[in-house]
């Protein structure tokens, strides 16, 4: 699910673990999204983009 933490950290927590969707986030100590962030199928090289998810944090802030 998505949260936001201390104002303006947008995190992704699963599976027990917290993940940076944002540079706040990431400056924050949070661990990147990297190890799980989904490959774009129909772009090569690309990951799904994760903005809905930062827009939907940053409107619980």
């Amino acid at each position: 699910h998505v949260e936001c933490r201390n104002g303006m950290e947008v995190v992704f927590v699963s599976g027990g673990e917290t993940y940076a969707l944002n540079g706040t986030a990431q400056s924050r100590g949070h661990q990147r999204i990297d190890p799980i962030w989904l490959d774009n199928p129909e772009l090569p090289g690309l990951k799904i983009s994760v903005s809905p998810m930062i827009d939907m944090g940053l409107d619980l802030c």
